[in-house]
């Protein structure tokens, strides 16, 4: 990114709101002060979009298994969640590569944000879609499928001196995002 970024000599110019990261430790609080959210569709990032209830534009990767992220990102734009901008393909050294358009990323991105009211209402959207129960349901179901023998103990992880329900049961009472309102924005 760094690399890109001195190519196009924009390093400078938008240094001020743009601020790439390796990874981020505390994406909750990145969700909860960003205004529009701009990623990929895979099933974690549409979750935790979901989750924090946060207005987005989604990027599927093109040419995936199944094109799980095209469909991913259709759900979420049937739902009034997101927009959706598809990658563009080309011939580059014999080889087809995918690329965002910048320019049309820039027109979508302007106007998302010169809509506050459309971005409310996909946050809503968002939302709605929220699963937060989802873990505790998968949960107790490998409890009851535990419990009548109907999968075998021996035969998942665990650490070591612990039985397979406390690993399960501290899964089930681990936060996983905080909501928007926990955050100041």
């Amino acid at each position: 990114c760094q690399d890109r970024l001195a190519q196009l000599e924009l390093g400078e110019k938008i240094s001020e709101w743009y601020h790439p990261r390796d990874f981020v430790y505390d994406i909750e609080d990145v969700y909860a002060a960003a205004d529009l959210i701009i990623g990929r569709a895979g099933a974690g990032t549409v979750t935790e979009l979901c989750s924090v209830g946060r207005a987005s534009l989604l990027i599927p990767k093109a040419n995936l298994p199944g094109d799980h992220q095209v469909l991913n990102a259709r759900e979420m734009v049937r739902a009034g969640a997101s927009d959706i901008l598809y990658e563009d393909a080309a011939i580059a050294n014999g080889q087809t590569v995918e690329f965002v358009d910048g320019g049309a990323l820039a027109e979508k991105i302007e106007l998302l944000l010169s809509h506050p009211e459309q971005l409310a209402s996909m946050e809503i959207a968002a939302a709605s879609l929220a699963a937060p129960q989802a873990l505790n349901a998968i949960v107790t179901s490998l409890e009851q499928l535990l419990a009548d023998g109907r999968i075998d103990s021996k035969n998942l992880y665990r650490p070591q001196g612990t039985s397979v329900l406390d690993s399960y049961n501290d899964l089930a009472h681990t936060p996983t995002m905080a909501l928007p309102s926990a955050v100041e924005r």
